[in-house]
């Protein structure tokens, strides 16, 4: 199974702590269980703090999820809207489709900008019947809320 390099490891832990400080919810991220399964992409999961999440939101906090992540420690969600009250708070189901949306664009942007030795690729043979690296897209499996 193809590994990435210690380099390409501290380069995600930049990428995140670049993207955090537009989005202040975001706390870390992990490998997701298919994190190299696809050539075409790098699957993370994205570790979120839910009061900040609710205060980027402008939201309350439902206190069912507060206990949850209490007594657990986290909660995986699909969505970053996933734990909030749609019907109280309508803006929320299209923010949290957006936001998600560009986090994954900036983490896929910065990985096209990054140095070739720490550019996380893979490698595809073109029309000339040339190996080319094509930068991965970097995208989120799911979010561990805490």
């Amino acid at each position: 199974m193809e590994q990435l390099t210690k380099k390409q490891y501290r380069a995600l832990d930049i990428m995140m702590k670049s993207v955090s400080k537009r989005y202040p919810f975001i706390i870390g991220w992990k490998p997701s269980d298919d994190f190299l399964k696809y050539d075409t992409m790098l699957n993370l999961n994205i570790i979120v703090d839910y009061n900040k999440l609710a205060d980027f939101f402008n939201a309350e906090t439902r206190p069912y999820w507060l206990n949850v992540i209490k007594d657990e420690g986290s909660v995986q969600s699909y969505s970053l809207g996933g734990l909030f009250n749609y019907d109280d708070n309508p803006q929320i189901k299209d923010l949290s489709y957006d936001t998600s949306d560009n986090i994954e664009r900036i983490l896929s942007d910065i990985n096209e900008q990054l140095p070739d030795d720490i550019r996380i690729t893979y490698p595809f043979l073109n029309f000339r019947n040339e190996f080319v690296n094509v930068p991965r897209r970097i995208r989120r499996d799911y979010y561990t809320i805490q």
